[in-house]
């Protein structure tokens, strides 16, 4: 389970996210949907360690997410901040996915992952999570700002709006 416990983090003047609080239940597909500068890639970065919040916690299993990535990070000596320039977006889009799944984890976070693949690569990602969450523990979170993308995946929806959560629940209650 990861919890997120009243996260915020700004750039400056710039608040991205301000007070964020929220439950993400295991082997659930979890959609975060937001405009344009609303606050998910700044959300799914301090998901995954990449960012610490200004304020709050995210625990992953009962463990500090940010903690936990910089010892990994040091442990393997990677550079946080290396890119990969030699793929165009989709390959790097399938290439990021595929990793996740290969690596057996337990939580996927995905950025914008439907954008750039073409419609039946997104549909051969969807059938792979799909399988993925029937056959072991696996809970993908997406961010996206299309909510069509997400409604036939996503059991779970959180609407981001100028850094807040202004709804979260379960797509069948909506």
């Amino acid at each position: 389970m990861i919890e997120v416990m009243s996260i915020s983090k700004s750039f400056g003047d710039i608040k991205a996210i301000t007070d964020i609080s929220t439950t993400i239940r295991e082997g659930s597909v979890f959609g975060l949907v937001g405009t344009n500068g609303a606050g998910k890639s700044t959300f799914m970065r301090i998901l995954s360690g990449i960012l610490k919040a200004d304020k709050g916690s995210v625990k992953i299993d009962n463990m500090e997410v940010f903690e936990n990535i910089i010892e990994l990070v040091e442990k393997f000596g990677l550079d946080m901040k290396r890119k990969i320039n030699t793929f165009s977006k989709g390959m790097k889009k399938q290439v990021s996915v595929l990793l996740g799944i290969c690596t057996n984890t337990k939580y996927l976070l995905c950025d914008e992952t439907f954008d750039g693949l073409d419609p039946v690569m997104r549909q051969a990602v969807k059938s792979i999570f799909a399988s993925e969450i029937l056959n072991r523990e696996f809970t993908p979170i997406i961010a996206s700002h299309n909510l069509r993308e997400l409604e036939d995946i996503c059991d779970h929806v959180g609407l981001l709006h100028e850094g807040g959560i202004l709804l979260s629940r379960d797509l069948e209650d909506m």
